[in-house]
């Protein structure tokens, strides 16, 4: 309940919050007179995982609260890698989820394995401070995507020349569209950002004529016609 977590922000005088970016998006949505009713200058840091943050999201954000108080964190729970970064950081690498922390290492490689250049998108590969194989195993599964003990979580991204990490969306996720690869994630930020849009989900749906066709479920709960949404 977006509402209910300020007011228990308020209450408690919390300084710590982790949110998802859905989470982040239904407390913003809360008419601006409701939002603003709320007393949530204890905060210290707010968190977001889990999921990209729509940079018009973590914008909006950081503009509210100030850069310092916005974290943002990467990673995987099999913890072979993870990034960071702070709204300040952001504010000069927009769209970026940070950089490896903890002596953790990340290579952006593409199907061949070889490395990609800075602002050349491909797999997000992952090597433990401790070295490969380090960090977790599987029980009875030896199968990794990896190279040379670099590990893949699969997801899609690159790196810019400062070493700052900017994600697409998981490989597996991508839709291809009459010949055109698409990441559900970057049409559902553009979704997401219509005033009216609580929350959205891309899949790519079959087609005879592209292959695939890109389909959104939208979560608006006051409305919002797929015209108005096109147009957005």
């Amino acid at each position: 309940d977006a509402e209910e977590s300020l007011a228990l922000i308020e209450r408690h005088a919390v300084d710590w919050a982790l949110f998802v970016p859905t989470m982040m998006q239904r407390i913003w949505r809360l008419p601006e007179e409701v939002r603003t009713r709320y007393d949530v200058s204890s905060l210290v840091t707010v968190m977001s995982t889990g999921a990209p943050s729509p940079a018009w999201l973590k914008r909006a954000w950081i503009e509210w609260l100030g850069p310092e108080k916005i974290m943002e964190a990467y990673g995987g729970s099999e913890r072979i890698a993870g990034t960071a970064i702070s709204g300040t950081e952001w504010l000069l690498h927009p769209g970026s989820v940070g950089k490896p922390t903890g002596g953790r290492k990340i290579r952006i490689l593409d199907e061949e394995g070889k490395e990609c250049a800075p602002g050349v998108l491909g797999e997000v590969y992952m090597m433990p401070a401790e070295g490969a194989g380090s960090s977790y195993s599987y029980v009875g599964d030896d199968a990794r995507p990896n190279f040379d003990g670099w590990e893949s979580l699969g997801d899609m991204g690159y790196m810019d020349e400062d070493g700052y990490l900017y994600l697409g969306d998981r490989k597996s996720d991508m839709v291809v569209t009459g010949g055109a690869n698409v990441f559900p994630a970057e049409v559902e930020a553009a979704i997401d950002a219509h005033g009216a849009v609580r929350s959205s989900a891309v899949v790519g749906l079959p087609d005879d004529d592209l292959g695939q066709r890109i389909h959104a479920i939208v979560d608006a709960p006051d409305g919002v016609t797929p015209d108005e949404l096109v147009a957005h």
